[in-house]
């Protein structure tokens, strides 16, 4: 499943962040690659789009992300 959107809602600590992006619930853990990012570029209000398997209990499991970052 792919997603994309803007960051607005963000909790947990690297590697395993849950964050809110166009209604959908994206976690992250150790196996999340990131393309020209890094998990501590997570932030409310960035773009961000991004690859993952939906989970039996609701959110996606972030298998590839891409942030934007305020200089990209």
């Amino acid at each position: 499943m792919e997603f994309d959107g803007t960051i607005v809602g963000l909790s947990g600590g690297c590697p395993n962040v849950t964050f809110t992006v166009g209604g959908l619930t994206i976690e992250t853990d150790r196996s999340t690659g990131y393309t020209k990012s890094k998990c501590s570029d997570l932030h409310r209000g960035r773009d961000v789009s991004g690859a993952g398997m939906a989970q039996p209990n609701g959110p996606i499991k972030a298998t590839d992300l891409r942030i934007q970052k305020d200089n990209d």
